[in-house]
């Protein structure tokens, strides 16, 4: 190799050098100020939530709200008992929604337990079952209140017993 291959392969390092240090720092700054953004609040219990600004996310206004964990019965035409248990991150559709989701959380979490204690182990486990559940508690809710307010439903947990 001549000396002028040397100084070109070095410059072309030193270029991806500097742009994977560059790349790291603008990462490890957008993380900093996501969590700096992220609010934290205090449960009824006393336990510590946070409340993630949706222009984290998506770019758009609104908040993610997590539920506790919540365990139902499902319904059986049989004597074993099953049971579920989830937790749920709502996202909200805009801003402003986040206080009427905590207006309305005891009619929220009332049609949860309501639509969850109608299925069955076997509609829940089936292909699609758990993407059914989760529109069908988004317009559900949604019809329960003033104006809608869930834009998405996740699971964060999701188990059947």
């Amino acid at each position: 190799m001549n000396s002028k291959s040397v100084v070109t392969i070095l410059i072309f390092l030193s270029i991806i050098m500097i742009g994977v240090i560059t790349g790291g720092g603008y990462f490890l700054y957008k993380k900093i100020d996501m969590m700096e953004k992220a609010k934290t609040t205090t449960t009824m219990n006393g336990e510590m939530k946070k409340e993630v600004p949706m222009e984290i996310i998506d770019g758009e206004l609104g908040f993610i709200k997590e539920s506790e964990d919540i365990i139902v019965n499902l319904s059986s035409s049989k004597s074993k008992k099953n049971y579920l248990k989830i937790k749920i991150n709502f996202e909200l559709n805009k801003s402003g929604s986040e206080s009427m989701f905590d207006t309305y959380n005891a009619i929220i979490f009332d049609n949860i337990l309501t639509v969850c204690s109608s299925k069955t182990k076997e509609e829940l486990m089936s292909i699609g079952g758990k993407e059914d559940l989760k529109e069908e508690l988004r317009t559900t809710i949604n019809l329960h209140l003033p104006s809608p307010i869930i834009k998405r439903i996740y699971f964060r947990v999701f188990v059947i017993q």
